[in-house]
């Protein structure tokens, strides 16, 4: 599908240091799922403020990629041909 409904995103500090998180950018293993049990503490809290931030601001999460994210309503936009 191709809608341009969704976004990828990966948190840095304001140093441009990336901040600790689940698994590595688009690593499609279990650690990327947002329940994954064996997650440390600060990688599961980082991955839980970005979704509150993000669905805060209207996206919503996907739940096999903890750094993807969807605009609310995406479904019902038409695929771009």
């Amino acid at each position: 599908f191709r809608r341009g409904m969704g976004v990828d995103v990966m948190p840095y500090y304001i140093d441009g240091q990336p901040i600790k998180i689940p698994s590595f950018y688009q690593e499609h293993t279990l650690r990327a799922r947002r329940d994954y049990p064996e997650n440390s503490a600060s990688a599961y809290h980082n991955s839980q403020l970005l979704e509150q931030e993000m669905v805060k601001n209207g996206f919503v999460p996907q739940k096999d990629k903890w750094w993807h994210f969807d605009l609310k309503g995406w479904e019902s936009v038409p695929d771009l041909e």
